[in-house]
């Protein structure tokens, strides 16, 4: 009936109710040494009672069924009204989808040993061998060990069915062998399965020696144990990711609610104390049950005494227990979960809290749908994430090219968003970052996909535009709906602006790399030229970022290659032409680029993030250098370095110029801090109790390029200052301009009335030097009277 039917399970009834099930599993349990084997009553081999779901029961439960009771079939049960039906594990492996995933794995990672039999071994010998290995599958072999055919519990149907007497196992196994390579895909060993219906494939390596066979039963257990595997490493990242942020209570808060984990909190004594949604979820009790309990109330008694001892032991040594664990729910069920305790200390090292996290180990599926997600989606903002814009955009030039029309890729990057997460903190970063990402969807079009890279990294994909006007009216929108300013504190409102870089298919690229590169290029364009705008992508654009790139580069190796140096210029008495102090001016010196202005190397530092560690540099070598100058005896002045804003405005700043001054035992009032009008206009608080506390520790302060930049008269009275230097650009045109003469007067009467030091840079002249001497201005500097020279030609200086 089975070969007839061309079935692998039949159910055996008796009229209306079903005995058992009988399958081609069940075969291999007849001793196939009786002669009257096919004779024999079904009921003494098959499975009974016999295993039964509704039809409604999730895929994921039929497959752990399987995997539990051993079983290879299930009836389904549709109602009284309808005959049951039957579901194999091979009904599983061919209906859900799966393609992608098997393409990604090998066979030999399923593959099972195979069983070999010899050709002259007897045909009920082969059957008890297989039933005592527990397999359903044996390659025969030949007398030099070649495979020539392959006998399975199919074939013991078979020759029940022809009521075959002893054959030989020639006889069975001698059909055509199909085989595989162990490097191929299982999604091919699937296919391979389906084209020639058969139940096995035998499995070689690339050596043609057979290794094993596979079945699809094969593929179901190993895509189950696969998916637990991927499972248990994502849901064991989520849980160190939620262990690094409990001190975060907003983040907190929303990972406790929407954890598919379930999470308990207990005091030190163990008494619960909450419960997420989730644990009411997999556990059946509210919350309102179970507060005040311990989490015995959850206990199985699969556990002794001893179990729970060793796990409380670990927890207070190590301060955290992961480990499986059977507990039961509210409706009396047992149900195995992986559990994970940790105690939570407070600022004392006392134990606080403990924290449990559990999930329940059977619940596979509903996890596939968040392992894909968390892959091609950004977790902050939801929105897709690099792997999935990439596709987009390989998808969009396709259609653009089978289409003959244009596409564009718009780079957008918020400006200063580094200020925000340094004054305000990552948390309003990231609520900036995703209200960012809400006013953006709101403006691009259904087709359009707006994707965010990392950081404060955003890309609009528009698959299809009619011209670059296209490009320029979303520029145009993107700016209007960033006009209402974002909300970072309760008393602060920020208005946002953004650099954005285009690039157009195909004017500017024809791959998904050239396109994003062009649109960082162009996006970099912009912020070059004071940011907030929106740049089209240009040839000249590559030619600038790649001399940008190989300056980047060289700047990254200067400190090692020792390419840097301080040059000092000497700072004179306007009364006595005494040289009362040195300013110390960074160098670089490239050898393929040669001398490489400061004008051009700063600003790329700054930009790069590598200011900070130059800014360290120069504090450092210039105390040495002073070192050096007292030890060889020079009359001491001070020396004065220029600190970037960005320095400026770290902590830490402070603490390492104190550390480099007792490292050469280096005076603190040899040493002076030069800063920029543009230190102070996003921070003001920050860099007056920076410069504050380096004044008490002896640091004298002095405002460079003073009247360039944002002047404001009232920081002059906040900020700490001893000294004001009037910027070169006003002393050029003295005494001929009467508005320069006007403004150099002004503010040297200020800075009088602060009882402020005044220095004017830029003398070059006598007449220029006798205009400064009748302001009665304390010092100059510039090439009349000294020129930015090496440390060792100082020193020559020194000795006259």
């Amino acid at each position: 009936m089975m070969r007839q039917q061309k079935c692998s399970s039949i159910i055996v009834k008796d009229e209306d109710t079903i005995l058992g099930i009988w399958t081609e599993a069940d075969a291999i349990k007849l001793n196939f040494r009786e002669n009257d084997i096919g004779q024999q009553p079904i009921h003494q081999f098959m499975t009974s009672p016999v295993e039964s779901v509704p039809s409604d029961t999730r895929v994921g439960k039929v497959v752990e069924l399987f995997r539990q009771r051993g079983f290879r079939h299930c009836l389904v049960n549709y109602g009284p009204t309808q005959a049951p039906g039957i579901i194999s594990q091979t009904d599983i492996t061919l209906n859900i989808n799966i393609d992608h995933f098997l393409t990604l794995c090998k066979v030999k990672a399923a593959q099972e040993l195979c069983l070999t039999l010899k050709q002259d071994t007897s045909f009920a010998k082969a059957v008890e061998t297989m039933r005592l290995r527990k397999t359903d599958a044996a390659v025969v072999i030949d007398d030099d060990l070649r495979p020539i055919g392959i006998i399975t519990q199919a074939d013991l149907v078979k020759v029940l069915a022809d009521e075959m007497s002893s054959p030989s196992l020639t006889e069975i196994a001698l059909k055509e062998l199909v085989c595989i390579d162990n490097e191929d895909t299982l999604l091919s060993a699937r296919d391979a399965l389906m084209t020639h219906k058969i139940r096995h494939l035998v499995v070689a390596n690339q050596q043609g020696r057979v290794e094993g066979v596979i079945s699809m039963r094969h593929i179901l257990q190993f895509l189950q144990m696969e998916y637990s595997s991927q499972l248990e490493d994502a849901l064991s990242k989520r849980d160190e990711a939620l262990k690094r942020s409990m001190q975060d209570l907003n983040l907190a808060e929303r990972v406790f609610e929407h954890a598919m984990e379930g999470i308990v909190i207990t005091d030190p004594t163990g008494e619960i104390i909450r419960v997420n949604p989730a644990f009411t979820l997999l556990t059946g009790y509210q919350e309102q049950e179970v507060v005040g309990k311990t989490m015995s109330v959850l206990a199985s008694g699969k556990h002794d005494a001893v179990f729970y001892h060793e796990m409380w032991r670990q927890i207070n040594e190590e301060g955290q227990w992961s480990g499986e664990i059977w507990n039961k729910r509210k409706s009396g069920d047992l149900f195995l979960e992986w559990l994970t305790i940790s105690a939570v200390h407070d600022e004392f090292n006392n134990v606080s809290h403990f924290t449990g996290l559990f999930r329940d180990v059977t619940e596979i599926r509903k996890q596939e749908e968040k392992i894909r997600h968390l892959a091609y989606f950004d977790e902050l903002t939801g929105l897709p994430n690099r792997r999935l814009l990439k596709d987009r955009v390989s998808m969009a030039i396709s259609g653009a090219h089978r289409n003959e029309h244009q596409l564009a890729v718009m780079f957008i990057d918020l400006d200063q968003f580094k200020n925000i997460n340094d004054n305000f903190g990552h948390d309003v970063g990231d609520q900036v970052l995703t209200e960012l990402a809400q006013r953006l969807e709101y403006i691009t079009r259904d087709e359009d996909t707006l994707a965010r890279l990392g950081g404060d990294e955003f890309v609009i994909l528009m698959p299809s535009i009619n011209s670059y006007e296209d490009v320029i009216r979303l520029g145009t929108r993107i700016n209007q709906v960033l006009k209402d300013p974002f909300l970072l504190s309760d008393d602060h409102n920020k208005q946002i602006t953004v650099s954005i870089g285009a690039s157009v298919y195909p004017d500017d690229g024809a791959t998904v790399e050239d396109l994003l590169k062009h649109a960082d290029t162009a996006m970099y364009s912009v912020k070059a030229n004071g940011r907030n705008g929106l740049q089209l992508f240009s040839q000249e654009m590559a030619q600038r970022s790649m001399q940008h790139f190989t300056m980047e580069a060289n700047l990254r190796n200067a400190i090692e290659r020792n390419e840097l140096s301080l040059h000092y210029q000497p700072k004179v008495d306007v009364i006595s032409g005494s040289m009362m102090g040195m300013e110390a001016l960074l160098r670089w010196h490239q050898p393929q680029l040669g001398a490489v202005s400061p004008a051009k190397f700063i600003p790329l530092a700054e930009e790069t993030g590598l200011i900070e560690q130059i800014d360290q540099w120069v504090i450092d070598s210039a105390c040495a250098q002073i070192r050096h100058w007292l030890e060889k005896g020079a009359y001491p002045v001070p020396v004065a370095i220029n600190i970037s804003p960005i320095s400026l405005r770290h902590r830490k700043l402070t603490r390492l110029i104190k550390k480099a001054l007792e490292r050469h035992q280096v005076p603190a009032s040899l040493l002076q801090i030069e800063i920029t009008e543009s230190a102070f206009i996003d921070d003001m608080d920050c860099v007056i109790m920076q410069l504050q506390t380096l004044k008490e520790i002896g640091i004298s302060i002095a405002l460079d390029d003073f009247g360039t930049g944002y002047s404001s008269l009232s920081y002059l009275a906040k900020l700490p200052l001893d000294e004001l230097k009037i910027d070169a650009s006003f002393i050029h045109n003295v005494p001929d301009c009467e508005t320069s003469d006007t403004l150099i007067r002004a503010i040297t009467g200020i800075a009088k009335n602060l009882n402020l030091k005044v220095v004017v840079e830029g003398v070059e002249t006598n007449e220029q030097l006798s205009y400064v001497e009748e302001l009665v201005c304390d010092q100059v500097q510039g090439y009349l009277t000294g020129r930015p020279a090496a440390a060792s030609v100082i020193e020559t200086n020194f000795a006259k």
